[in-house]
Parts: C-alpha cells; structure tokens; sequence
C-alpha cells in the first residue's frame, strides 16, 4: 500500500519542521475570510484591575476589597460597557487608565467584555470543593488547560486551535496556524503550526550556506523511493519555511512599526502581513497565537501592571485602525487569554494566583452587546468567593472557545469534536456575535 507524507511523518516522530507540508483538512466548507487572533497573557492578568465597575455601588465593593491596589474611581476610563450581577443589577465598567486605545475601539463598538471565566470541568457552585481542575493554580497546567479545551480528559493531547481548524475544509501548502511563542499547546496535533519570531520562522536554523547546499542536494536524482519520498517532505518543508520567511520579511505597517519597543505590536505587525498574504497561500481561514509576558505580579503590580495593559492596548488600536483601512475589521476577531485570574484580596504591593478572570473579544464583527457573562460578587466569603478571595468563574473556557469556532464556521454538531467537554454547559455557544 503507497505510503502517505502523513503517514510517514507520524511513524516517524515529525518535527515542527517536517510537519508543514501539503496541509489540508475535511469538514464544513468555508468560502469567505475570517481570522483568529489569540493574545496570550503569559503569567495571570489582573481582569478586575483591567475591567472595574465605575457605577457607586459596585465600585464601593471593589474599593473595599482591592484596597490600596483600587483605580481611583475618577481616573477610570468610561466605556459603554456593562453587565449585570447576580441579582440582575446593572454593572457599569471602566478600564484601567492606560487603555485608551482600548477605549477608543470601545467607543466603536469593537469590544465586548467575558465577565468571570476560567477553566472549568462543570459548572459549580463555592460550596463543590473538589469538583475545580486538577492543579488550579499552577502556571503552566492552567495554561495547557486554556489551550487544550478540555480540563476533565487529561489524555487528549492536542489542542483546541488544531481541532478547529480540522473542521474547515481548507486547502494550503501550509498550515494556516500561526505561534508566536514557539510550538503552542494551542496547534498541538497531526499538523503543527508555524512556530514564528516577528522577524521569521524559527523552524529552519541552518545557515544559509548549508541551505542552498542541502537544497541542491534534496534535487539531485535519486533511485530509492524511500529516500525520493524523504527528500519531497525536506524539500517542501523548507520551501515552506521561506515562503513564511518571504511574507515575515515583506516592509513593516509604519504604524505598528513606530511603537518597535513594543513586542506586542511587532507580532501583530506579523500577523497583519500573513492576513495580508492569504490569498497567495490560498488560506481563508488562519489563527494566530501571540504573547505578551510579564503579567504574574506579586510583587509591584501598580508599575508592571499600568506597562503592560499601555502595550496592549496600543498594539491592538494600532492594529485594528489598519484592518479598518484595508475594511478587514468585521473580518478579524482577538480575544485575550491568561491563566488565570489574580485573588481580589491583594498581598502588600500585588496580588497572588487566583482563578476567574475578565478577557476581551475584539472584532469589527456585529456584536450581541457590551458584556457576556455575569459580575461576580466581589465581597469576601460571598456566594463567588471560593477561597480566600479567589473567585469562582461561572463562564468556561470552553464555552468562549466554541463562540470563536462558531464564528470560524465550525457546524454547531462538531462542536463536541473541539471542545469534548462543552456538552457540560448551557449555553454551549455565548450570544456574543449578532
């Protein structure tokens, strides 16, 4: 029986570098364009210090408990974002003082807010101890949980980006999975993503020399078909690799690019050259995964923190004023992603691991409103306090997960097939897109 390059590359363990050759999947077939892009916050953002109630009675709840870590209630931005608690009250919600970009894309309607969310197995109430993700407050397994999908079936090893994409019928010499924070557990699976820098692909390190060397050789004659079938997957794969290079080394957006101090803006400045480029690598479909790092504040949290969210917020104005240029924004969708929460209670000059958390979707897509979940209670040992100031999400990972797959065209039965545990939730999709 002819042997596959798929075949041969998992009999033979593939690299990153082998496996991006001849890409294809089959499922929902999708005609138009849409892109995912996903901003990692790499150690744990602060959401309730990112989104804050500014109405008087939700504020004076968040003051007493942040205590020396409050925004001052004059100095948040005011946004038309809001939620409702509980009880059905309306949430009015600011953002931090350093997110006037972020602002600015609110005012367009382009933000909508995921109230209290995080992984979990089930939904669960404070008194369901026991029933929380194993490993809830370490880094890297809140982490691998975020981008597996799946907190209860811990021997499913790829991750729910790869299962996406393995539900849209695409065509392309490679894959349209993008990483710039080296091999993802978001792409893990048969296909692995590009694994990038801002400046090019990480996946071939030879030198030039060596290259071109090794290239003349792969075209060489060769009688053995073993060895003529390993030199077409190098080949490829190396082609490919310069064709990532090719769209990386193209001229820089001036307007992403004058803020180079920023290592957000320079991968978004990437990605916007590979959105760019989809119609030359026949993909209209593509996810981006990219990272911003320094958010694990236990210490100095006011400085770190203000730093961080002004580069976010930022990059994704910059990035979005040029979709809208190009009249891509209804077309592209970011949602942000972090570990987990911080404790609303703070330690003496930041805060410690917690668990619920607030993330944004940003999107020039029509949206269903402001705000999609609920606003916890933020007083200690209430009915969201789960322990010690850690706040019980009441949103899944999962359940924003397979929003965004929806919007990417995934049919509402396959949803199991990327989030196995989304049959826990109702509703399975969020009404976040109108």
């Amino acid at each position: 029986m002819p042997i596959s390059r798929r075949t041969f590359l998992k009999g033979i363990g593939a690299s990153a570098l082998m496996s991006q050759v001849g890409w294809a999947t089959a499922s929902t077939a999708v005609s138009d364009y849409r892109a995912l892009v996903c901003i990692y916050f790499n150690g744990g953002n602060d959401g309730f210090n990112t989104l804050v109630p500014t109405d008087d009675t939700h504020y004076q709840e968040y003051a007493n408990i942040r205590k020396h870590l409050a925004i001052p209630q004059a100095n948040l931005l005011t946004t038309s974002l809001s939620g409702r608690d509980r009880a059905g009250n309306t949430v009015e919600l600011g953002l931090h003082p350093s997110m006037e970009g972020l602002k600015a894309l609110c005012d367009r309607g382009y933000v909508t807010g995921l109230l209290n969310c995080g992984v979990l197995k089930r939904p669960m109430t404070v008194a369901d101890h026991g029933a929380e993700p194993d490993m809830l407050f370490s880094h890297n397994s809140q982490t691998y949980e975020w981008l597996r999908g799946d907190a209860i079936n811990k021997s499913l090893s790829s991750g729910w980006g790869s299962r996406l994409m393995a539900q849209l019928s695409q065509q392309s010499d490679i894959p349209p999975m993008y990483s710039f924070a080296g091999q993802s557990r978001l792409f893990r699976g048969p296909d692995k993503a590009n694994s990038l820098s801002a400046s090019g692909a990480q996946t071939i390190t030879m030198r030039t020399f060596l290259k071109n060397r090794y290239i003349q050789t792969l075209d060489n004659e060769r009688p053995d078909p073993f060895r003529e079938h390993f030199r077409g997957i190098m080949r490829d794969s190396i082609y490919a690799s310069q064709t990532v290079n090719g769209v990386i080394s193209g001229a820089a957006n001036a307007t992403l690019a004058a803020d180079s101090d920023n290592p957000l803006s320079l991968q978004l400045d990437a990605t916007l050259k590979f959105i760019n480029s989809r119609e030359s690598l026949t993909q209209n479909r593509q996810i981006f995964f990219l990272n911003l790092g320094g958010f694990d504040t236990h210490a100095n949290q006011v400085s770190s923190h203000e730093a961080l969210l002004s580069q976010f917020s930022r990059a994704v104005k910059n990035f979005y004023d040029l979709l809208d240029e190009q009249g891509l924004s209804s077309k592209v969708t970011t949602v942000t992603l972090s570990d987990f929460g911080r404790r609303i209670i703070p330690n003496a000059t930041g805060t410690d691991h917690g668990w619920g958390n607030n993330q944004f979707v940003i999107s020039g897509a029509p949206m269903a409103g402001t705000t999609v979940g609920t606003w916890p209670s933020l007083v200690p040992g209430g009915e969201d306090d789960f322990s010690a100031g850690r706040l019980l999400p009441t949103t899944s990972v999962d359940q924003i997960g397979a929003t965004l797959a929806r919007w990417m065209g995934v049919a509402e039965p396959d949803l199991q097939a990327v989030f196995p545990n989304i049959a826990n939730f109702t509703p399975k999709a969020l009404p976040l897109f109108s």
